[in-house]
């Protein structure tokens, strides 16, 4: 690969890999996030959830879900939901917001229809299907809270590896831009082998653990100060995942790359 744009100082990638489990689900986010006065709210209460357009079912929250009702989780609200919904699941977002999701892979749907518990909590009440974003591979981005309907991607936990940046004039690439914008290359991401054999970012054929669609959240100094960070909206992807630095003395079945290169582009919606 023709690698363009010099390797500079080195730098921290702070990375949110797409979940491999079934990030495509319709699911909806909470509008609030933690904590939440459940015990004003009125407890035992309910949210009202359709599952994959069945009648709603009534799940149902009780003091003894929470360590202190006054100041509920995300984790333990999601947790109780989990346990109550036929169908469906819950889980906790890296920001604390709570996301209810279908257990149909690609065509189910799922609808918080209200509940005792919905004026504290603030689900969006509109039915959302399972989402499929044609310009960043498949994965939605996280919504803010802010748009009813948006449907929020699953991202696995947050990874932070030493790096190296190069810029360049990688230019604009097309790619369904009438599936919401276009792709724009800003820079590419250098990771080394033995920091990624460190977090075990391998699969079992030796193949590196990044794809299309993972996001890009930030970049720190060495030290941990921050450097730049990338908003989502409209979020920085990865876009391509390749392999260089193998080396001379790499030879047949022993030969190793040591670098994986990741491709970063941003949303440039119009």
């Amino acid at each position: 690969m023709a690698y363009r744009g010099r390797l500079i100082q080195k730098f921290q990638a702070v990375i949110a890999p797409v979940s491999p489990y079934r990030a495509h689900r319709a699911s909806v986010q909470s509008t609030t996030g933690e904590t939440w006065d459940l015990a004003a709210a009125g407890l035992p209460g309910t949210l009202l959830i359709a599952v994959d357009g069945a009648a709603a079912q009534t799940v149902t929250l009780t003091t003894g879900d929470f360590a202190d009702p006054a100041a509920a989780t995300a984790s333990e609200v999601a947790a109780a939901v989990s346990t109550a919904l036929a169908g469906g699941e819950a889980w906790a977002t890296a920001s604390a917001y709570i996301v209810i999701a279908s257990e149909t892979d690609d065509d189910g749907t799922i609808q918080v229809t209200g509940g005792t518990l919905n004026a504290t909590l603030l689900f969006p009440t509109v039915e959302v299907s399972g989402g499929y974003d044609h310009v960043m591979g498949g994965y939605l981005p996280y919504d803010d809270g802010t748009v009813e309907g948006a449907v929020p991607r699953r991202e696995a936990p947050l990874v932070t590896l030493p790096c190296q940046l190069a810029r360049g004039a990688w230019g604009r690439q097309a790619s369904g831009a009438s599936a919401g914008g276009d792709e724009v290359v800003d820079f590419t991401v250098a990771l080394h082998r033995p920091d990624l054999e460190a977090q075990s970012l391998f699969d079992a054929n030796g193949a590196p653990l990044f794809q299309r669609g993972d996001r890009l959240v930030k970049i720190l100094e060495t030290t941990g100060d921050l450097v730049e960070a990338f908003p989502d909206p409209p979020g920085t992807f990865v876009v391509g995942v390749t392999r260089g630095g193998y080396g001379l003395a790499s030879r047949g079945a022993n030969r190793k790359f040591n670098l994986v290169l990741l491709q970063c582009a941003r949303r440039d919606v119009r």
